[in-house]
């Protein structure tokens, strides 16, 4: 692409008719401000170049380009502008950016649900409880009477049955609310913004009604439910440590009564 003018009368006027015509949209606020004089010699003031990365499309598509200036003679206030095409280190570090993120989030999954995994749902619990302003629900889910599926149908069968488990929990909750599974058939969740729990009754409830469900293969037929114990925090807990474990005494307590069913800490 050609550069700005050599020699202008208005270098303003240059720079933008330059930017606009070459430089790719999501770049050209960025570069505007970058190549303002005033900006350059304000970085120059402090570092040997200024220097930064842009996309431009030139007739053989698009380019990426490293735009470097730096004193060609700092008392007579003449600075050299040098252009270098990066664009194929630019690709290379896409790649290598992208693979990184499907490794990253292949860690962060379990291969069988496709929802968090355990070491990832911690981790991401633990994050959003540092935010105390916010009030959250910590839910632990355990299937009953899932042993039998395996016993009944088979270990396969039974990991299908933990996929649509799994697709009823995503289904019901928000995108910003964290959903995991520990291992075997049990789960948890955080719900944010939970002001109080007879908000969550009703979700609860409809959990409980989805979640229970009879599965028939030759002649045989197995029926699964849910219990879920629950705590709230920071009132309860404000660790992911200490509201699994008072979640956990909470459940104990619906499968030592009817099964299919959820309770609080402490209720």
């Amino acid at each position: 692409t050609p550069l700005p003018p050599v020699t202008c009368n208005d270098y303003e006027g240059s720079k933008i008719e330059y930017v606009r015509k070459y430089v790719v949209e999501e770049d050209q606020e960025m570069v505007m401000r970058e190549m303002q004089i005033s900006r350059i010699q304000e970085v120059l003031e402090h570092n040997e170049v200024h220097s930064f990365t842009c996309g431009i499309m030139e007739h053989g598509g698009y380019k990426r380009k490293r735009l470097d200036y730096r004193y060609y003679d700092k008392e007579c206030q003449m600075i050299l502008f040098s252009r270098t095409d990066v664009t194929n280190v630019y690709l290379e570090e896409q790649k290598k950016s992208q693979r990184m993120e499907e490794l990253l989030l292949k860690a962060q999954t379990d291969p069988l649900t496709k929802i968090c995994n355990f070491q990832a749902t911690f981790d991401a619990i633990s994050e959003k409880l540092t935010d105390t302003d916010d009030n959250y629900a910590f839910c632990f889910v355990d299937l009953d009477n899932f042993k039998q599926i395996n016993d009944t149908f088979g270990h396969q069968y039974g990991d299908q049955v933990l996929r649509e488990v799994a697709d009823v929990l995503k289904k019901t909750f928000r995108r910003d609310d964290i959903l995991g599974r520990l291992g075997g058939d049990e789960f948890v969740f955080l719900l944010r913004s939970v002001p109080n729990f007879q908000v969550m009754e009703p979700i609860f409830e409809k959990l409980c009604r989805q979640l229970q469900k009879t599965y028939t293969k030759d002649g045989k037929s197995v029926t699964i439910s849910a219990s879920l114990g629950a705590a709230c925090a920071p009132g309860q807990g404000s660790t992911f440590t200490e509201l699994y474990s008072k979640s956990d005494q909470a459940l104990y307590e619906v499968k030592n009564q009817l099964k299919n069913g959820y309770r609080l800490y402490g209720n």
